[in-house]
């Protein structure tokens, strides 16, 4: 089979410029409105900044509501009868599932683990030591 490309040619050129022209048209007719607008014809001195909203943070409001969270999460598991507790490891600020044999009370499972745990003191002592507490 043999592809007369001349031809194919011929038949794309209408249809390539037909699209640019479509494409000019559709640009024009986003400058335009642009152009008329009044704060974009003084430029950019008539431009007002964005102000961000603020944003109220109260870290020990969250650590309570965490800490009531937790609670509560302990009391529903109580109520299953399961051997599970949720804790906040203060120093890595972070939470901790416990799982204990029902008989002996020892830890099965705990999530993250001990050596995790141990390494994210760690760290925390680290930062601290690299930390200028007078900045």
């Amino acid at each position: 089979m043999s592809i007369d490309m001349p031809a194919l040619r011929s038949a794309a050129m209408p249809v390539a410029q037909a699209a640019a022209q479509s494409a000019k048209a559709d640009l024009a007719a986003t400058a335009a409105p642009a152009a008329a607008h009044p704060a974009a014809a003084a430029g950019s001195a008539a431009l007002q900044p964005i102000h961000k909203a603020e944003v109220r943070f109260d870290p020990d409001q969250l650590r309570r509501d965490l800490e009531d969270v937790v609670q509560r999460m302990n009391d529903q598991v109580q109520t299953w009868g399961r051997n599970l507790a949720f804790s906040v490891d203060k120093v890595a600020d972070r939470q901790v599932i416990t799982v204990r044999h029902s008989v002996t009370g020892e830890v099965v499972r705990q999530i993250p683990d001990e050596a995790a745990l141990r390494m994210a003191h760690s760290i925390e002592q680290l930062r601290g030591l690299l930390t200028d507490k007078r900045t």
